[in-house]
């Protein structure tokens, strides 16, 4: 695929995705891109190349309309807006055509369709908590992660925890609830093993003995990796189901995990057990 010149192989290839989108096939215009750049990304290149290459290309202009990756390249660094956008079902209205057909395509992408099915199933999952009267904490990045399951109900029995501006790793010993269902829906994307397991020990500490952690993360190598990396400039930390287990075994937990039906995000139920592995040398870090 790549030459030693392989800027002109990625221009060559960028030409035919505009091709494409420019004759009314956008879908196969967005999937040729994402395979080009998943099939450079499977032969271990370094993306970074794609990735100035699309931005100097006349295609970037037209990708720009489609609302994900214009907010991805407006706002590199918003993690949370990012997730947010892949997360809507329906186009912003200010939009243009082939903007709005863009978004219906890449909508339709593995890891946009997980995403938004992540933020589907913690809303349901809050929803049934709350409705039970359960003792719920929902932790984030900023806010209440964009899960809007809860709005305009009553929050007596909801604490919401931003890892960014809490004192987390003090939670445990400030708290005086322990908490039925503790959701960690996207947290795991911006931390590493050793942050996540950290979290983990002060959920253990948290969560009720009936209780259960709930918690999700990107699986490493799922479809759609070199056009996260290059299109969407998003470098979430990935977990596999070993190195979750690993983790939550040792913070305490028995772990029931699962992956969604796009293979892309893995799904960890956590309930406590009697014992709590005290780390020592142990190594959490990927």
């Amino acid at each position: 695929m790549m030459t030693p010149k392989g800027s002109m192989t990625f221009a060559r290839f960028f030409d035919a995705v505009l091709s494409e989108i420019e004759f009314g096939r956008i879908d196969q215009g967005i999937n040729l891109l994402v395979g080009l750049l998943d099939a450079a990304h499977m032969q271990g290149r370094s993306l970074a190349d794609a990735r100035q290459e699309l931005v100097r290309h006349v295609l970037h202009q037209m990708l720009l309309e489609e609302p994900i990756y214009a907010q991805a390249a407006v706002k590199p660094d918003d993690y949370a807006g990012l997730v947010d956008m892949a997360s809507k079902t329906i186009a912003p209205e200010r939009i243009s055509t082939t903007g709005r057909r863009l978004f219906e395509a890449t909508s339709n992408l593995p890891l946009i369709r997980a995403l938004r099915q992540r933020r589907a199933t913690v809303n349901q999952k809050l929803e049934h908590a709350w409705k039970d009267g359960l003792r719920i904490c929902l932790v984030g990045n900023g806010a209440n992660g964009g899960h809007t399951a809860l709005s305009g109900r009553d929050l007596s029995n909801v604490t919401n925890i931003d890892i960014n501006a809490e004192d987390w790793p003090n939670l445990a010993a400030k708290s005086e609830t322990q908490f039925d269902l503790i959701c960690l829906p996207e947290v795991a994307d911006t931390l590493d093993a050793a942050a996540l397991f950290s979290l983990l020990l002060q959920a253990r500490h948290l969560v009720s003995q009936t209780g259960t952690v709930f918690l999700s993360a990107v699986l490493p190598g799922h479809l759609g990796s070199g056009w996260r990396q290059a299109c969407l400039n998003w470098q979430p930390n990935m977990h596999d189901a070993q190195a979750l287990k690993r983790a939550t075994s040792d913070a305490g937990f028995s772990a029931r995990t699962y992956s969604d039906q796009s293979d892309c995000i893995i799904w960890a139920e956590l309930r406590p057990t009697d014992s709590l592995t005290i780390m020592g040398n142990k190594s959490h870090a990927d």
